[in-house]
């Protein structure tokens, strides 16, 4: 080419040829917890299984453990979180926590998520879907 060295090696098209192929996969990073909040264990639980799928998938096509390559839930709290959630919540010292006692923590604060009414409910009715008089509510609800 033209004003360059000729250093390297040039396919048909003029590109230049590469010594090293291009990675396959990207670079994943585990999410990290750094508020011990409802919402923000929700979206670290579906951000984390998102990642250790692309871990998975990456492991069965390069061969590595998935034990070595995935970053412990431990590891991936902010120091402070899991200060807070070992002292007060597990009653623990931090370093004597484990992923299993983390996941179950997380767990039971999600799980005791209460849902906002939003009114949903009020327009779809509660109880039977049909009233006394045989009409399904859906109906009564379209009708007027």
């Amino acid at each position: 080419m033209p004003g360059m060295k000729d250093d390297y090696e040039y396919d048909a098209e003029g590109d230049v040829k590469m010594a090293i192929p291009q990675p396959i996969f990207e670079v994943t990073r585990a999410p990290s917890l750094k508020v011990w909040s409802q919402s923000a264990i929700t979206t670290f639980l579906r951000e984390r299984k998102q990642c250790e799928g692309k871990v998975i998938e990456q492991c069965r096509v390069t061969g590595e453990v998935q034990a070595a390559v995935t970053r412990s839930i431990r590891s991936t709290l902010e120091p402070r979180v899991l200060e807070h959630v070992a002292h007060y919540l597990l009653k623990q010292d931090a370093a004597s926590v484990s992923d299993d006692m983390l996941v179950a923590e997380m767990k039971r604060k999600v799980g005791t998520m209460l849902i906002e009414d939003n009114g949903l409910a009020s327009m779809l009715g509660r109880g039977v879907a049909i009233d006394e008089q045989s009409r399904q509510r859906m109906k009564l609800r379209c009708e007027g």
